[in-house]
């Protein structure tokens, strides 16, 4: 039983406006469960966003890659209890539009959209549906757990690109999304992956994750 009504959250009040304040504990509705964030990410979206372009309204807490523990449940909530260990899928779609009667949620045509459109990780608590929760193994980190939604986006990227085994791959960009593909690529049976970047931290990364060969691009 959550006892607590007020948590710091960094909220975005314009672009380059970003304040640690005291905020309500978000209600939680009968089909969602009230996350306690135990990590976040900041995606390289979150950088333009927060300090260039602003989200699509104000104020609004940031950030979409996060995970933590459930600290109360919905009245109709049946496959998560308090106490479970989540990673969250931040994609709010409307599930009335074509592509989501298609089961295309990613191209819904009004979705909504945790960190962005309402609130998102960027804070002590977080409302989620119940249906956009990942359980996480217990041997998985809190902070592996806040990578589950860039490294599910990059897998369905890989996915599509049909790679194989005995394929040739090229990566380019090593930022964590590619970092990431170069481990999937590996997985998936890839035997000669080259990664291209002007930085020599991040290709010296994309080596120990997996490349084969490493570009500087800028030279």
């Amino acid at each position: 039983m959550m006892t607590i009504s007020t948590m710091k959250a960094a909220v975005l009040h314009a672009p380059a406006d970003l304040r640690v304040q005291d905020v309500p504990v978000p209600a939680c509705a009968d089909d969602e469960v009230l996350v306690q964030v135990k990590a976040a990410g900041i995606c390289g979206s979150d950088l333009d966003r927060v300090m260039v372009t602003g989200t699509y309204r104000f104020p609004t807490i940031p950030g979409h890659e996060f995970s933590g523990v459930i600290a109360a449940t919905g009245r109709k909530v049946t496959k998560f209890s308090p106490g479970d260990r989540v990673a969250v899928a931040p994609i709010l779609p409307c599930f009335s539009c074509d592509f989501c009667q298609q089961g295309h949620y990613g191209q819904c045509n009004n979705y909504n959209y945790l960190g962005s459109r309402t609130d998102g990780g960027f804070a002590e608590y977080v409302a989620a549906p119940e249906r956009n929760l990942v359980r996480l193994a217990d041997n998985i980190s809190y902070e592996h757990g806040a990578m589950v939604e860039p490294a599910a986006v990059t897998l369905h990227g890989v996915m599509r690109a049909g790679i194989k085994a005995g394929d040739s791959v090229a990566v380019l960009g090593c930022g964590a999304l590619g970092l990431f593909a170069i481990q999937f690529a590996r997985i998936l049976g890839a035997t000669r992956i080259i990664a291209t970047d002007i930085a020599e931290d991040k290709l010296a990364l994309a080596q120990q994750v997996g490349a084969t060969q490493v570009i500087n691009s800028k030279n």
